[in-house]
């Protein structure tokens, strides 16, 4: 390639058809200063792509960098415009060792603090990228992190500001992934190795190359604190202003970067709510009963929501495209009979109108082949299921069951046999921490409606690949893990039903015009069932086991959520405390997380001397620090709940009324009969 002056640059070049006088002299530079009257008047389109412009290199780069702010002249037509892009396009299919060479790329939404050892994963922000070409290059893979990742950040965080610019990628040693010249083959040296036969051709072996996305310490600690300031000023029934020092910094560092992270459309940044549940107005609540009927998920409220879940994280097959459902809507509209909605099914056909029949027959479209595959990638079933009963705290503290004994009757009520059609394909697994799940349906209705969550416990394999398999524990540690979690569900509903029993009693012992007005939310775990596979040509120890859970449904119930976490405890803080002193400081519920009105997978922490019970997060610590690390919140402040958690006398735990429990700041606690352990009493 020839660096220096253009060749026409004495000579130039010949003039065009039809033109009068020579045409200007060109520079020594690679521009045309002066554009030639009859010329087309023309500039490189590939000069305003500033990905591509930074990923240039050398001769290239300063000849892009030279000809991008001024018109082409003489002697050149609109398809030279395109000659650098088209260049760099061939340049990486020539290099490429083969197009058919795929490999998986592990993406991980990570964060770095200064001086720490190793970066720290954040939430669930994580995904696999498979058949993606081995050539690829650097740009390519941080456009790649940054199209899964986002939208995971975007939901976790509510959409705190955050742009591609300010992040960097990494691979597993925590070397910077940076672009070669021309962009490719930046991680393919991996996959190849020496032909001893052919040395020309190298050995290609396809696995997974794992690339973190580490977004900056700073940021993350803004949310951090953001997160924190939000859960107190939801405890304080408020709202942060929007002049908050924090929000207000990163809007303003992220409104002012010229490059905007990659949306379907444009939304404004917006602050992490705190989780609250509006699911009463009033400040009296309802009575309810000992046992709580199913509620009806369609008419609990829908309210705004935080974080979402792990297990209940979408895939980007499952993508809604927009505007489709507003355009069916819309269209059913227009064929509905004006001055009514659908037409009444009592009917006889005879008194339809036309546009209801025209609505009907409408419909009758053939399936596409999505709504063929998911009907296909069902499994069905026959399942012996039996829901666990809704115990009271009297029931479990008199009869004591003793589940590991095979009392298991004590927790069930008698099974019956359903069908279940369950989605199984690994892809369709929703992993968290402990479980595994899918959704589907049950026929009859085991709970409210046909819809459930089939949860399994697993564990993990890595394939020939490096692929990560989750795979359901065998039947003997299945069962016990799914026993343990169904005790544990029992054992937090009890406790959480013993709440707002004690809730109502100090309502109703008060007159409505002595308290004042403050939103009660109204809260239950999901009813629960063992399932166990029912064909009897099977032998016991090869049956799947299933827990079948009803189903928290988004339209209905709003997005997955936590409610409390390690880092903002307090809006939690109420139902934790009661708990804490109705059991004598040996257990409380914790993990509260779910939708609006219905919570799962709780955790039930226990005092160490009790021994190793409940499920696997039962962290002996969580009980033991509990006095030096609770914080009291509003609720707390309007049922006169303490924070002194000294034992509570054997008179109190008794008393039927139950307003001791909750009205207890002024009395001074007897001398409890069974003195709890020195290393509990932390002031």
């Amino acid at each position: 390639m020839q660096y220096g002056p253009s060749p026409h640059a004495v000579m130039g070049p010949p003039p065009p058809p039809g033109s009068t006088g020579p045409p200007p002299q060109l520079s020594n530079g690679y521009h045309v200063p002066n554009v030639y009257p009859n010329a087309p008047n023309v500039r490189l389109p590939i000069a305003s792509n500033s990905l591509y412009a930074t990923s240039q290199q050398g001769g290239g780069a300063a000849l892009m960098a030279s000809s991008s702010g001024s018109p082409i002249g003489y002697g050149y037509t609109p398809a030279h415009g395109n000659y650098l892009q088209s260049r760099a396009q061939k340049q990486v299919l020539s290099y490429a060792p083969s197009a058919d060479h795929r490999i998986m790329l592990e993406f991980r939404g990570v964060t770095r603090k200064p001086g720490a050892a190793a970066p720290k994963p954040l939430w669930d922000l994580y995904y696999v990228q498979d058949k993606v070409k081995v050539s690829i290059g650097a740009h390519r893979i941080k456009a790649l992190a940054w199209e899964k990742l986002a939208p995971r950040w975007r939901v976790h965080t509510n959409d705190f500001p955050l742009t591609a610019e300010e992040c960097h990628i990494y691979n597993k040693n925590w070397v910077e992934i940076i672009p070669k010249d021309p962009d490719i083959n930046v991680i393919s040296e991996q996959f190849y190795k020496a032909n001893p036969k052919n040395p020309a051709a190298p050995i290609f072996k396809t696995g997974k190359y794992r690339v973190d996305l580490c977004i900056p310490w700073a940021i993350v600690e803004a949310f951090e604190a953001y997160q924190l300031q939000a859960a107190a000023a939801a405890n304080a029934n408020d709202t942060p202003s929007d002049d908050d020092p924090v929000y207000v910094e990163r809007t303003a560092a992220t409104s002012s970067s010229k490059t905007a992270p990659p949306s379907s459309k444009k939304r404004r940044p917006g602050r992490p709510k705190a989780p609250t549940s509006q699911a009463s107005t009033s400040t009296r609540p309802q009575t309810r009963s000992k046992t709580r009927p199913v509620v009806n998920r369609s008419e609990a409220p829908n309210t705004t929501q935080s974080t979402a879940n792990p297990l209940d994280a979408q895939e980007d097959e499952d993508v809604d495209y927009p505007g489709l459902e507003d355009f069916e809507q819309e269209q059913d509209k227009a064929l509905e009979p004006s001055g009514s909605n659908h037409p009444n099914p009592t009917q006889t056909p005879s008194a339809h109108s036309r546009a209801a029949w025209a609505h009907a027959l409408s419909q009758q479209i053939p399936p596409s082949k999505q709504e063929i595959g998911s009907l296909l990638s069902l499994t069905t079933l026959t399942v012996h299921a039996s829901v666990a009963k809704q115990l009271t705290l009297n029931e479990l503290l008199v009869s004591k069951p003793k589940a590991s004994r095979g009392n298991l009757q004590s927790y069930l009520e008698g099974p019956i046999t359903i069908t279940l059609q369950l989605d199984l394909r690994p892809k369709s697994q929703k992993v968290g921490g402990f479980k595994m799940a899918c959704f589907g349906q049950s026929f009859p209705p085991l709970f409210a409606d046909n819809s459930i969550c089939a949860k399994r416990s697993f564990y993990t394999t890595k394939g020939s690949d490096g692929v990560t398999n989750y795979l359901p524990h065998p039947t003997q540690r299945q069962s016990q893990d799914l026993m343990t979690e169904m005790l544990c569900s029992t054992w937090a509903a009890a406790l959480l039903e013993n709440v707002y029993d004690n809730i109502d009693r100090f309502l109703a012992a008060h007159s409505p015009g002595s308290l004042q007005t403050l939103t009660i939310p109204r809260m239950r775990f999901v009813r629960a069932a063992f399932a166990a596979e029912g064909k009897q040509l099977l032998p016991a120890s090869s049956r799947a086991l299933f827990l079948l859970e009803e189903r928290i449904h988004e339209e209905s119930e709003g997005k997955f959520r936590k409610y409390i976490n390690n880092r903002a405890p307090i809006p939690t803080s109420f139902p934790d405390g009661a708990n804490y002193k109705l059991t004598h400081g040996l257990a409380f519920v914790s993990d509260y997380q779910g939708g609006d009105t219905l919570l799962t997978d709780p955790q039930v922490m226990s005092d160490p001397s009790l021994g190793d019970i409940f499920a696997t997060g039962n962290i002996p610590s969580g009980c033991q620090d509990f006095p030096a690390e609770h914080t009291c919140n509003k609720y707390c402040e309007y049922f006169k709940i303490s924070n002194d958690f000294d034992p509570m006398p054997e008179a109190a735990s008794s008393n039927d009324n139950g307003s001791q429990m909750i009205e207890n700041r002024d009395r001074n606690p007897e001398p409890s009969g069974e003195e709890r352990p020195a290393k509990r009493r932390k002031q």
